[in-house]
């Protein structure tokens, strides 16, 4: 959905309930699959997924699958 786990920039909590995710290429991103999802575009990099109140636990798992180098990203704190 994002272009894959290295064009993941950074990913994090924020206000509880939403993950940021920013991307370093956004033209790779699948805009189409997120429409279908409740996804807010911040900006043409920058994406916020509505998640309920496990945003924290879920940025925490998903930054663990994450390469932390090599133009991966690990999960940021909120």
């Amino acid at each position: 959905m994002f272009g894959g786990a290295t064009n993941v920039a950074t990913l994090d909590a924020i206000a509880t309930t939403r993950l940021r995710v920013v991307v370093r290429d956004a033209s790779a991103v699948d805009r189409d699959r997120l429409g279908a999802l409740d996804v807010a575009w911040v900006s043409p990099d920058t994406f916020h997924i509505v998640c309920g109140n496990a945003a924290a636990r879920y940025a925490e798992q998903l930054g663990a699958r994450l390469p932390s180098t090599g133009g991966g990203a690990a999960a940021q704190p909120a």
